[in-house]
């Protein structure tokens, strides 16, 4: 499994990991407000496909460093997307908001058991601008790392250094 995101067909951004399980503690890292905020947002989550999937973000919960200077009027607010399938312990998919007004982007967890471990699959798609696509690779890529701290009891990283190289990493892969 690749550490990075990958590009496929220079719309969709699918990122790989393999993670601890048991695979309904993994779904509850996504679904759970209480859990998801140590690693990507809070926020209220239907149970249900076409309900409400609220992210909350406050990026000062998950890293103590500020942000860079880019991102610095961009530290919180809450985004509703729409649920458009719901398979516990298996699928979430949702809408995404996306740039100036265009169809909202979409996202799609999948988790699957593999060998005694919970295999993940995340896929970012109708990704249009290449500077979309690279802080998307750099944010997924960093709260999933943050998701990986969590579930192995780990010191979680700090969000923004991580962040902030990661976004220059992908910078020089996807050109």
């Amino acid at each position: 499994m690749a550490e990075y995101g990958r590009l496929i067909d220079g719309t969709v951004l699918e990122f790989e990991r393999l993670l601890p399980g048991p695979i309904e503690r993994v779904w509850e890292y996504f679904v759970n407000p209480d859990l998801r905020q140590k690693w990507f947002c809070a926020g209220k989550t239907d149970d249900h496909a076409g309900g409400t999937l609220t992210l909350s973000f406050d990026h000062t919960r998950i890293s103590s460093a500020p942000p860079p200077k880019k991102y610095a009027d961009d530290q919180g607010g809450d985004f509703d997307c729409e649920i458009l399938v719901y398979e516990p312990p298996h699928r979430l998919d949702f809408s995404w908001p996306s740039e100036q007004g265009n169809p909202p982007t979409e996202v799609s967890v999948q988790l699957s058991e593999r060998d005694g471990q919970v295999h993940l699959l995340l896929r970012h798609t109708r990704l249009e601008s290449a500077e979309f696509i690279n802080g998307a690779s750099a944010g997924w890529h960093a709260h999933l790392d943050l998701l990986e701290d969590n579930l192995y009891g780990r010191k979680v990283t700090d969000f923004w250094p991580l962040h902030t190289a990661l976004e220059d990493e992908y910078a020089r892969r996807l050109g």
